[in-house]
């Protein structure tokens, strides 16, 4: 018995780690023995970005909706643009929106040099997504230029490098973002560090507001 169970550890770990970082971190049954909520805590996340009720949020990279079915949630008076640059993954989020009957999330099709919104935001939301974006200081000059309100924030959350524990299994090189380059980054797009919580382990949590209303 204790062989078995072993051998099917072995079995998913392998499997597992043959995901690659990003998409295996979104994809898994997080309901059966991994708990993603448990260390990507969600409900504090979003807390800890302190939106109004009728808050516009676009989340970029939004992959299966894990936290644009969240924000849907939290936010039942807001809208939600869950953004995706593929077919597949795009499908996949109307399939969620409809299912869960999610009627202020609006799913977009989106490009890799531009997220298309319809319209302006509260807040840009990425997460494990930053480090597959070319160009972030242009990219995030046209974020703010065309796509955030006055007052409006970005917020990354990003794999760290010296993630610990069974997490690291889950890292391939080049899936994760240096919190120093990001900031160094934003700040060429015109934006400044305003926040930086840290009660993620395994990933760096960072706020940002455009340079001119961050020192106001």
């Amino acid at each position: 018995m204790i062989r078995t169970l072993i051998s099917n550890v072995c079995w998913s770990m392998v499997l597992l780690a043959s995901l690659s970082a990003c998409q295996g971190f979104d994809r898994l049954d997080y309901s059966q023995g991994f708990s993603r909520a448990s260390w990507q805590q969600p409900d504090r996340v979003i807390q800890e970005l302190d939106l109004s009720p009728n808050a516009i949020v676009a989340d970029l990279g939004a992959g299966s909706g894990y936290f644009s079915q969240r924000f849907a949630g939290a936010l039942p008076e807001g809208k939600i643009y869950a953004v995706e640059v593929t077919p597949e993954l795009t499908r996949g989020l109307e399939e969620l929106r409809v299912a869960e009957n999610l009627n202020n999330l609006q799913v977009v099709s989106g490009a890799f040099a531009d997220p298309k919104l319809p319209e302006r935001v509260d807040l840009i939301f990425l997460v494990n997504t930053y480090h597959h974006i070319e160009n972030q200081a242009d990219y995030f000059a046209l974020v703010r230029e065309k796509y955030l309100k006055p007052g409006g924030r970005v917020a990354t959350i990003d794999h760290r490098h010296d993630m610990s524990g069974i997490m690291r299994l889950f890292l391939s090189a080049g899936h994760w973002s240096d919190p120093t380059i990001v900031r160094e980054q934003m700040r060429a797009a015109g934006f400044q560090e305003t926040a930086a919580p840290d009660f993620l382990a395994n990933q760096n949590f960072q706020i940002f507001s455009p340079i001119e209303a961050a020192t106001q």
